[in-house]
């Protein structure tokens, strides 16, 4: 597609489209908008008839090796016939693992925050009735669903394990299956404590 075909195609969407919207007015804006969000393209001369590719080994060559067009226009400056705009799927590929990393963080900074809440829950709770935090709990608390080391199955772990009123840990017969049950955990251990 030539340019002045493109920039026609425009003209014709933007007359379907309401006034106020943001679709760019022709090739040279939607280019400047491509290397804004840093969209790299690679562009390669292709042949007028779309027989072959003028790329790596063949990028120099004169003319098409199958109908044997010219690869340049006539006149002295070297102005290939027809170019393709090429994105390549590395940058692409890139783009979106960073963009799920960066949704992974926002994911463990929150559950970060609701361990962290519930420790200073269950923390003023101890403090209100005016007995130490037991060091099972600590254990709870300091190592919970966030910070457990890696290799370990951080939501059974912490889901299977139940303090009786004599403050030692047991194995559940239930596992759960989800971090949030950590600090229910932690709350039946307070209550569990409290009442003796």
């Amino acid at each position: 597609m030539s340019i002045a075909h493109f920039d026609d195609t425009l003209k014709i969407i933007h007359e379907l489209l309401p006034p106020e919207s943001n679709l760019s007015e022709d090739f040279y804006q939607s280019k400047k908008l491509l290397e804004g969000l840093g969209m790299p393209y690679v562009k390669i001369d292709v042949c007028k008839n779309n027989c072959m590719l003028y790329y790596k080994d063949n990028k120099h060559k004169e003319k098409c090796d199958f109908c044997g067009t010219s690869h340049y226009e006539e006149g002295q400056k070297k102005i290939p016939r027809k170019v393709l705009r090429y994105l390549p799927l590395k940058d692409r590929l890139q783009r979106r693992a960073n963009e799920e990393n960066a949704e992974l963080r926002r994911a463990k900074e929150m559950l970060q925050q609701k361990v962290d809440m519930h420790g200073q829950l269950i923390t003023a709770l101890f403090k209100e009735i005016g007995k130490e935090l037991p060091a099972h709990i600590l254990h709870i608390l300091s190592h919970g669903a966030v910070s457990q080391p890696e290799g370990t199955n951080n939501s059974s772990q912490a889901g299977s394990q139940v303090v009786d009123g004599n403050n030692d840990v047991m194995e559940s017969s239930e596992e759960n299956d989800t971090t949030g049950n950590v600090g229910d955990q932690i709350v039946d251990a307070a209550a569990n404590h409290g009442g003796n």
